[in-house]
């Protein structure tokens, strides 16, 4: 299937320049966008997270599930939510 579509490679790319420099306004971002995209790749998409870290990272497989559930509760309860015994949100 990749060998027949690289096949008509060469004549995707001619009719997206072809709509790039013919089409409506709309169809001429949207080809400039995909001839972009293939050429210099997808721009980065970069996020912020912070958090606040209150102890020392810890071993989690050494964990008992009551001291999970109990961080799970803190974090859940800080957004508004909590989880019972059976880890379901209430």
């Amino acid at each position: 299937m990749r060998a027949l579509a690289n096949t008509y490679t060469a004549e995707a790319i001619a009719t997206l320049i072809n709509l790039m420099r013919h089409g409506g306004e709309q169809v001429r971002l949207a080809a400039s966008r995909e001839l972009l995209d293939r050429a210099v790749g997808r721009p980065a998409v970069y996020a912020e997270v912070s958090e606040t870290v209150r102890s020392a990272p810890r071993n989690v497989k050494a964990m008992t599930d009551e001291e999970l559930l109990a961080i799970l509760q803190e974090s859940q309860a800080g957004r508004g939510r909590t989880a019972g015994a059976d880890g379901r949100r209430h």
